[in-house]
């Protein structure tokens, strides 16, 4: 049936779906309710938890008993207006499951955002910060002036969280708690490829593939620098971007394809469970919102509403966010590492928070690994603060941002001892001097409010987020407030004036805070956020190798991988190489005498690509079995659960070499073995066809031919492609000293060079690189160029190349570099580029403007050779042997001979910045022939010395 011949139908579906309108019906929000012991209710049960909990607090902190009338006081404040709210039963509820978590060992964060800041969740253990410590505000939490419900936001151990969830289920009932649904919309390249797929135009027909491919490939990102990561919208894209246009109007379907596109482009395409949201409702969840059931949500699967966050909270749903902060399962698992290695129980809550020895490292960059100070720009910002207090690791974390970036040397020059004049005079000493006058958090901006003005703390949380959403109006009105007051207020607000300052400078003091509160930090947050960093440094600097192995063994990214290498480099700790009868699914520390601190790390084998081992199969079986004897002892017993492929990488790696050093052979005897052909008896061969050695079981025999098989040249490119970074040997390493001589330097070198000079730009440097990724895209501008994903042993870095480049480096194309780059990634070859680099003060920028492979930019570049020559390898000379003599004799003339031969090669190629050239007989340093002179070596000239009878290598001394 055709679709014109039934019109009706076609109608009749638009009439079913009118009738299925529905209208859903908001509501407040409503709790379960939270079960309390008998006679008490909710408010009176939050009184008894929150004093037992403030008394245990501040007993482990050791305060002085003549401070705890403040702390009593701070918490019947925020109770009084938590039960005039109506909120007790959420923070019972939030209570319970953390605490819940906390006796089953689950991780638990100290806090993240404006929740930090109450001292009845830290009572409550619900955070794990002290606000009057720190300064924090209930009222950026819970505004009594602004009703909202309260919203923690809970971090959990990512390895753990879907047991709270569960949790949450039984006590609740199952069929109360749901999760929310996240809906993927259609986007702009989406959006075009689907409407390629099935438009089909009446004159023009399909369009092609390839040409849709060509629109995609040039749509440009998002206007919006909050929406970099999108696309611009295809039909705005069209009317504003004249490269776009162009290739859309190549051909005549294009701009119809692109009107199609538009229509869908940002409809809904998918749905899933959202990874955090989770609703607990008053009734069964069915009889609020329409649920989906997930069955691979959770543990067990789990009802999904079938709204999104907004949703929910319209037909009255509270949505607890539950997140997964894979920090806490490392210090998680570095704290495991260290009571099995030390015996000793740490509580991370109670590490001292003024350990020096933390701040000097953390000065001095050595912020690798370290949450929330990793980052190339965080280590920077680190070496110029040198923090000396937790307090300025949290002004960082509240600086380290766009806008007030640029106040991070203002902090720095005023911490150095640089005078300032605090806004607001004396009065804001106390609310600004910790961070030296510059308004860096929300909270400040409410305390100068609160002090100069006279706002409540509530009706200053008003006047920040009017700073920060810049309404017009709204602005208008608080500015008046705060210079002229608001008698109308609730409670009234007198105004800068009435308390005491000039309208002159109330109005100077309101036009400088209006920046600070728009980029303003929540103080809570970065305090929990920084304490958690803290801590991780903590770890770092007293247990190196317990921390790094529990954070590498978290890091699911090669090149992240290779960092922590390197930083075990760094600090002299060895990472032991994988093996089968040491390494465990994870990496772990081991004792190790050659290792600072009698500690190594031990290589995991969930790292070695397709051996994923999650069970622990390996280490169950050593556990049970003891460790394996030999190949044949391993493919018995493990055999069965591992493919060719993950036998090939384990070997690859080295996972093998203490079974069999020799890895081609291993590789070929472990498939041979599993090809049951080892499982002849040892009788059935020849003796002449079998050897015995140690890595073989006493009950197989391996056939000679393996022993013969020559072990592989390119053992770190296997190790590399295994694992997916350099464990062992560094290809650069072999290049070192020749690099060094031909001007070659480390990025990090040149950038530290512009930053001590106080320079932005430094053109026509070398760099040596391996390329991990090399890409050709298009800029906003249309314009091809290339962009290098590169990396050094201890650093990674992107670099491009753009065309207008062209008549700046020597005729070098595009296509050219590409090529060298692209073959230089496959064959796993250093390459050496010239670039200009840039430095803006957080961040360096690479500019191509030529690549060499590194054998070829070396060419010229050399030490003293050596030409080794072994008298045995030079055939016998007939017109010698028929003048006679003594077998030594002719021997001593044919080695001459020799010897002449290769002076004749070097005497073309003097040249007085050349090398200094030897040869060496046999091996005997003692007598080395020195040629006179200096010669250059080329690539022709060490092929033609390589092939000459006699010759078996050429050493040169910049070669390691």
């Amino acid at each position: 049936m055709r679709v014109e011949d039934l019109p009706e139908a076609v109608n009749n579906t638009w009439s079913i779906a009118r009738r299925c309108a529905f209208m859903v019906m908001k509501h407040k929000p409503t709790l379960p309710a939270f079960p309390v012991p008998e006679g008490q209710s909710e408010e009176e049960f939050l009184r008894v938890m929150s004093l037992e909990g403030l008394r245990k607090r501040l007993t482990e902190i050791e305060l002085p008993e003549e401070e705890h009338p403040k702390y009593l006081k701070r918490l019947d404040y925020e109770l009084g207006i938590i039960n005039r709210m109506g909120f007790p039963g959420y923070f019972l509820i939030v209570a319970d499951f953390i605490q819940w978590a906390r006796r089953q060992d689950i991780p638990v964060g100290p806090g993240r955002g404006s929740g930090a800041g109450s001292i009845v969740a830290w009572a409550l253990t619900i955070t794990d910060i002290n606000p009057m410590e720190f300064g924090l505000l209930f009222e950026r939490f819970l505004n009594p002036d602004r009703v909202s419900m309260p919203d923690f936001d809970i971090d959990f151990c990512k390895d753990r969280r879907e047991e709270v969830r569960s949790y949450i289920a039984t006590r609740y009932g199952e069929d109360h708690v749901g999760m929310i649904t996240a809906f993927g919309k259609i986007k702009g390249r989406t959006a075009l490829q689907d409407a390629q797929r099935v438009l089909y135009h009446e004159t023009y027909g399909q369009a092609a593939y390839g040409f849709m491919t060509a629109i995609k490939d040039v749509l440009p990102q998002h206007a919006d620098p909050n929406k970099k990561t999108e696309s611009m919208p295809i039909l705005e894209a069209y009317n504003t971007n004249d490269a776009f246009r162009a290739k859309v109007n190549e051909e005549p379907i294009g701009p119809i394809l692109c009107r199609m596109a538009g229509k869908i482009e940002g409809l809904i395409r998918d749905r899933s469970s959202h990874a955090a949201g989770a609703v607990i409702g008053n009734t069964k969840i069915t009889d609020i919102t329409p649920v989906i059931y997930d069955p691979k949500a959770g543990q067990n699967g789990f009802l999904v509403c079938d709204f999104d966050m907004k949703g929910v909270e319209s037909v009255g749903l509270v949505k607890f966010d539950l997140l997964g902060l894979v920090t806490l399962s490392i210090i998680h698992k570095a704290l495991l590492f260290i009571k099995q290695m030390h015996g000793t129980s740490i509580n991370p809550s109670l590490i001292p928070r003024d350990d020096k020895g933390v701040f000097e490292m953390l000065s001095e960059g050595h912020a690798t690994a370290v949450f929330q100070f990793e980052g190339g720009g965080m280590r920077d910002a680190l070496m110029k603060v040198k923090p000396e207090r937790l307090e300025d690791l949290i002004a960082i974390v509240a600086l380290y941002r766009p806008g007030p970036m640029a106040y991070i040397s203002t902090y720095v020059a005023r911490k150095e001892g640089e005078p300032y004049e605090t806004p607001g005079g004396d009065r804001c000493k106390p609310i600004l001097d910790e961070t030296y006058g510059i308004m860096v958090y929300q909270e400040q901006v409410m305390g100068v409010a609160q002090e100069v003005a006279g706002y409540s703390l509530g009706s200053a949380d008003l006047l920040r987020r009017a700073m920060g959403k810049k309404i017009a109006e709204e602005m208008k009105k608080q500015e008046h407030t705060f210079i002229y007051g608001d008698p109308e207020s609730n409670p009234p607000i007198p105004g800068a004036i009435a308390r005491g300052m000039t309208e002159k400078d109330a109005i100077k003091l309101f036009n400088d805070i209006k920046p600070f509160a728009d980029y303003g930090f929540n103080k809570s947050h970065a305090a929990a956020y920084a304490w958690v960093g803290y801590i991780t440094a903590w770890l770092k600097f007293h247990y190196p190798a317990e921390f790094l192995a529990a954070q590498i063994s978290y890091y699911d990214k090669p090149e992240k991988r290779s960092l922590v290498k390197e930083e075990l480099d760094r600090l002299g700790i060895r990472m032991l190489p994988p093996d089968i009868n040491f390494s465990c699914t994870d990496f772990r520390p081991e004792r190790d005498e050659k290792s600072k601190g009698g500690i190594g790390v031990r290589f995991g084998l969930s790292a070695v690509k397709g051996v994923t081992d999650e069970d622990g199969a390996f280490e169950a079986e050593r556990t049970k079995n003891g460790k394996f004897k030999d190949l044949s002892d391993f493919m018995t017993r493990v055999g069965k659960i591992t493919t060719s492929d993950q036998r090939s990488a384990l070997v690859a790696c080295g996972a093998f070499d203490s079974l069999w050093p020799v890895r081609s052979q291993a590789e070929e005897i472990l498939n041979w073995i599993a090809g049951d052909k080892g499982k002849k008896k040892k009788e059935e061969l020849s003796s002449d066809d079998i050897f015995s050695a140690t890595g073989v079981n006493a009950g197989i025999v391996i056939p000679e031919k393996f022993k013969e098989i020559a072990e592989w040249g390119n053992r770190a490119d296997r190790e590399y492609s295994a694992v997916g970074f350099y464990f062992g040997r560094h290809p650069l390493d072999r290049y070192l000293k020749r690099m060094i001589k031909g001007g070659v330097r480390r990025r990090r070198s040149i950038v530290d060079w512009l930053k001590a000079n106080n320079k932005e730009r430094i053109n026509s440097r070398r760099l040596a690189v391996m390329v991990e990724d090399v890409k050709r895209l298009r800029s906003r501008k249309n314009t091809e160029y290339i962009l290098l994903i590169a990396s050094e042993k201890n650093d990674s870095y992107t670099a491009s190349f753009f065309p207008s480049n062209y008549n700046q480096n020597g005729g070098w194309s595009l296509d050219h570099i590409f090529r060298v780059l692209q073959g230089a990634k496959i064959s796993r070859i250093p390459v050496i580029m010239e670039a200009s680099i840039s430095w803006d003060g957080t961040r360096s920028s690479q500019f191509i403007n030529a690549v060499w492979t590194a054998n070829e930019f070396l060419e010229g570049v050399h030490g003293d050779l050596t030409v080794d020559i072994k008298s045995t390898e030079i055939p016998p000379d007939a017109a010698l042997m028929m003048g006679g003599g003594d077998d030594a004799d002719i021997l001593k003339k044919v080695v001459e001979k020799t010897v002449k031969r290769v002076e004749a090669l070097f005497l073309p190629k003097t040249h007085e910045k050349g090398s200094t050239v030897r040869i060496r007989i046999d091996g005997d340093s003692s007598e080395l022939i020195e040629l006179p002179g200096r010669y250059l070596m080329s690539n022709p000239l060490e092929g033609a010395l390589m092939s000459m009878p006699g010759v078996i290598g050429i050493h040169d001394s910049l070669d390691e």
